[in-house]
């Protein structure tokens, strides 16, 4: 019978837990952007075992539409990962390049999983490499490419966006030379767009060597288009036209 107390007690006392969580959850979600140096003041030494309970709905408010609140939501996951990475780093790795996910979220998910990368690189590789392996036995590839493209077309289109209005900004310097304007612009490109065909280049590594005779028609049906599409994105033949490669990509 005192057994059974006991039981009940504990198990009540971590309802009680979860219940105190999810409301100062809530309220870092309505108040976070006014509340937020507290908030981040208290995350530097937070115990985060209760917020463990949690990680479902600190995930889905990843994609609030404060970027305060969603920066500390991500600071919070990645405490969490440094004490039990095991509760979050696969849904990181899988997260970060779903097209079921937004922008935002997906951002958020691989700065968290940059993270983990810093203070566990053995479990996130090997994470990524179980992924790897899951989609390569259970996921057609055109099917992989076709989610990888959704996903990241957004971004390059953005990023391309923000270039675009860069040097519409540079023409209309008067004192600015063609060659300083070629130089700002190659700089701001390195660092935007050829960051985000790193994902699409890992996935052309991953296709080199086909196996069953469907890989096989996909490399000898998509390989050369894939290749021109992203060439195009490496080096746009003109800074007033970046648009090619994405342009390639979503015909493929």
């Amino acid at each position: 019978m005192d057994e059974d107390d006991s039981t009940q007690q504990s198990q009540s006392a971590i309802t009680d837990e979860i219940t105190a969580t999810l409301r100062l959850l809530r309220l870092l979600a309505k108040h976070g952007a006014q509340l937020y140096d507290v908030f981040e003041e208290n995350l530097v030494d937070i115990n985060v075992r209760p917020w463990a309970n949690i990680i479902p709905q600190l995930f889905a408010r990843l994609d609030h539409p404060e970027q305060p609140v969603q920066s500390l939501i991500a600071d919070l996951l990645c405490k969490i990962g440094e004490q039990s990475p095991q509760l979050i780093v696969f849904h990181c790795v899988v997260g970060s390049n779903s097209a079921h996910n937004s922008l935002v979220q997906r951002k958020l998910l691989r700065h968290i999983g940059e993270a983990l990368t810093r203070s566990h690189p053995e479990l996130v590789t090997q994470v990524q490499h179980l992924v790897r392996e899951l989609e390569r036995v259970t996921v057609l590839w055109e099917e992989i490419w076709y989610k990888k493209i959704m996903a990241g077309v957004p971004e390059l289109k953005s990023a391309l966006q923000d270039l675009t209005e860069q040097y519409q900004g540079l023409e209309v310097i008067s004192g600015l030379g063609p060659e300083d304007k070629h130089t700002v612009m190659y700089d701001n490109y390195q660092q935007t767009v050829i960051p985000l065909l790193a994902t699409f280049e890992s996935l052309q590594d991953s296709n080199a060597r086909p196996e069953s005779n469907h890989e096989r028609w996909f490399i000898s049906a998509f390989r050369d288009r894939i290749q021109d599409a992203l060439e195009s994105l490496r080096s746009p033949k003109s800074w007033g036209n970046m648009y090619e490669g994405l342009a390639k990509l979503k015909e493929v």
